[in-house]
């Protein structure tokens, strides 16, 4: 139903709470690690809330980390730290099973910067919730964009997506 989420997956917003599946143990690659600040930066602003955000994900704080990096996006929509902000924002979502939320987020740092270093996370995460929403032709076609798209990213994160593309049955 839904064209590649690595084209932009026009029509995506359509997906309803409805449509999520029953929820499956989480299989993700290692976390990224945040870029780190510029020498001699200030902890207040754009940085300090997002250091803060992360902080609380760290905690396992996902309602904070939600606010947190809701309110980055929101304040900060041109921060180079956005596109992570999206991906961190996706994975509160993800990690509370809500994967409607989570591939709308995916979706939006990726498309915001489909060249950040965290962009590859980014997608895998958005096929891994598209194929938790139930949506197999979206969720195969952006897992199949992984290795295609991005062939020097982490052994372990293409793995994730051929494995999860043998369990949907791509």
């Amino acid at each position: 139903r839904f064209a590649s989420a690595a084209d932009s997956a026009p029509g995506f917003d359509a997906v309803t709470q409805s449509q999520q599946a029953a929820p499956q143990p989480q299989q993700t690659a290692q976390l990224p690690v945040p870029p780190q600040p510029p020498a001699g930066a200030s902890s207040g602003g754009a940085r300090g809330i997002y250091d803060a955000s992360y902080q609380s994900f760290v905690r396992n704080d996902l309602a904070g980390a939600e606010q947190g990096f809701r309110n980055f996006v929101s304040s900060y929509p041109d921060d180079p730290l956005a596109t992570n902000a999206w991906y961190w924002l996706g994975r509160t979502y993800f990690d509370r099973q809500n994967y409607e939320q989570a591939a709308k987020a995916f979706l939006a740092g990726y498309k915001l910067n489909k060249k950040s270093a965290i962009a590859p996370d980014s997608l895998l995460h958005l096929g891994l919730s598209l194929a938790r929403l139930g949506e197999k032709e979206a969720a195969c076609s952006t897992l199949s964009a992984v290795p295609r798209q991005y062939p020097g990213s982490p052994a372990q994160l293409r793995q994730t997506a051929s494995d999860t593309m043998k369990k949907v049955c791509c």
